[in-house]
């Protein structure tokens, strides 16, 4: 038997080498193994041997060949076991087996192909057709292997380029004192070809967009990255002239700089004028929207039916994106609009097969936009197509969900110092606002205490600059109370926050670690982002929260 450990043993001929490759020939008989190793020394490979399946399994994970020569008739495990075993262990079940045997029968090579092997050759058998089977099994096995290593480099290429797009993509939210935006993605892999983005305009008017590169993988991605910064770029241009101009703009530019005539892309685009109570909207080939009044009126038919061709086709009508083809609607504060890309709409539901299509998808729209509860209506509307069967994962899926801020739901405006006494009496007014409101004391003390938790936190570990407040805003919506806190300190990192919360057992002496811990306790939904210098931490709580409540949102 060979040593486990033994080195390949040294070519002893000089016949032509035309094999390359580690080979593990496993045969209980010593003079099938000299022979074999004889055979394949002489022409170029490697030779490792084993009298049986135990000292395989040594060499296979000391030494892993390229290649295993197994005997199918061997004392203890056979062939068929050692083959069996190699196909089940992740470490060597890319060594393709080739069976040897003297047994004839179809239903031993049958037997040796379930079991994994890669091919099958009787004794006795011509050496030259032996070299032929290992030659083969060897190539491929190289062919695999670069396959592997440019799948993995792929892959890695794939999450940075993913990395990249997310940071240029941010699904945080933006909250303004006007305009709310929540933003769901999801593409469905590392990269998409979705674009989106909300833009508050230097005169109080508010941009917002989502659009769909046709196609998936890494071209789409790249053009949807051009695309938005194209979109972008026209807006700060020819916002005064509305969206049609806009809309006209991207299509010059992307016949310029894209000169695939396959790709296009789906997009609409909206300017909401609170100063005119008014959504003026351009649709470029892109499903429509749906639109809900503040009393629940649903206006979405206001902002459907007109539009022009996707961006990147000629339109048929000879100017692209004529201002004629925009929609408006009139809309009051409190109203919600709601954007989605193609992918929600094509999401085939796991049992029936069938498509989702506008008007369930709408119908979902609408019940997401009127819930009470929803925090973020775009995190619902995936929240609700999941639940009734639909995986997402199809095509890369995004959600919009725009609300004019309604001024009565703002029930405390106010900024900070950065003194901890003050924070606490800024939090016990809180509290006073929210019992007022019919509150209960356990629901009123939990934004009391994530209040005083987050400004203690901010003062003692943001460094904010000397003079600069923490800025509240506090709003009412149904039972659902929404606080957002902004600071000028240094960055906070939102990960470095969870892995704290979730470490909170393991950390009992550590106040700051606790005080997190605490505040994704007492907190329905708690989000950390950064916009600019800026620091905004964003906290919702339930009317009904109770302290034995679990299930909160971690955002």
């Amino acid at each position: 038997m060979t040593d486990a450990r033994q080195q390949p043993q040294a070519a002893h001929a000089t016949l032509e080498r035309t094999l390359s490759g580690r080979v593990l020939i496993v045969d209980d008989e010593l003079a099938s193994r000299a022979y074999l190793r004889k055979l394949l020394m002489t022409r170029g490979c490697e030779v490792w041997e084993a009298a049986d399946g135990k000292t395989a399994r040594a060499i296979i994970h000391t030494n892993p060949p390229d290649l295993a020569l197994v005997d199918v008739v061997m004392p203890g495990d056979t062939g068929y076991d050692v083959c069996q075993r190699m196909k089940a262990d992740p470490a060597c079940r890319d060594i393709p087996v080739i069976m040897v045997t003297a047994q004839t029968g179809v239903t031993d090579v049958e037997k040796g192909f379930d079991a994994g092997a890669f091919d099958y050759i009787r004794k006795p058998f011509h050496p030259r057709e032996l070299v032929a089977r290992v030659r083969n099994a060897l190539e491929l096995k190289r062919s695999n292997d670069a396959l592997r290593l440019w799948k993995k480099k792929m892959s890695r290429e794939l999450e940075i380029a993913g990395a990249l797009q997310r940071k240029l993509f941010a699904t945080t939210p933006l909250l303004l004192r006007n305009f709310e935006v929540y933003v769901a993605h999801r593409p469905s892999i590392a990269v998409g070809g979705d674009v989106f983005d909300a833009i508050p305009l230097p005169d109080g008017r508010l941009c917002v967009y989502i659009g769909d590169v046709a196609g998936h993988g890494v071209a789409p991605a790249i053009v949807a990255s051009l695309l938005k910064a194209i979109i972008n770029d026209a807006i700060q241009n020819f916002a005064t002239e509305g969206p049609a101009a806009i809309c006209r703009a991207v299509q010059t530019r992307f016949y310029r700089d894209v000169e695939n005539p396959e790709m296009y892309a789906t997009l609409f685009l909206g300017i909401l004028s609170p100063q005119e109570g008014r959504w003026t909207c351009m649709n470029c080939g892109h499903p429509n929207p749906v639109l809900l009044a503040a009393d629940q009126t649903d206006l979405s038919s206001h902002l459907s039916g007109k539009g022009d061709v996707p961006i990147g086709f000629p339109s048929p009508r000879g100017v692209a994106c004529a201002a004629k083809w925009q929609v408006q609607a009139t809309v009051q504060p409190g109203s919600r609009l709601l954007l989605c890309t193609d992918g929600p709409l094509e999401s085939c539901q796991e049992n029936t097969t069938e498509r989702c299509g506008e008007t369930r998808l709408a119908t979902l729209g609408r019940q997401v936009l009127s819930d009470p509860q929803a925090i973020n209506p775009a995190d619902a509307l995936f929240a609700a197509l999941r639940q009734d069967g639909f995986p997402l994962h199809e095509d890369d899926c995004t959600v919009l969900a725009i609300e004019w801020v309604d001024p009565a739901t703002i029930r405390l405006e106010t900024q900070i110092p950065l003194d901890p006494v003050a924070v606490v009496a800024v939090a016990a007014q809180v509290d006073q606002l929210l019992r007022a409101e019919g509150w209960s004391l356990e629901a009123a003390c939990a934004a009391q205490l994530v209040l005083v938790e987050h400004g203690t936190n901010i003062i003692q570990h943001g460094c904010p600059p000397a003079g600069s407040t923490i800025d509240l805003r506090l709003r009412l919506t149904g039972p659902i109370c929404r606080m957002t806190l902004q600071d000028q300190g240094g960055e906070w990192n939102p990960h470095k926050r969870k892995t704290a919360a979730h470490h909170l057992r393991m950390d009992r002496k550590n106040e700051h670690t606790r005080g997190m811990g605490l505040i994704y306790t007492v907190s329905r939904a708690a989000e950390f982002f950064r916009r600019g210098h800026i620091n905004i931490a964003f906290f919702a709580f339930s009317r009904d929260y109770c302290p034995s409540q679990e299930g909160r949102t971690e955002s």
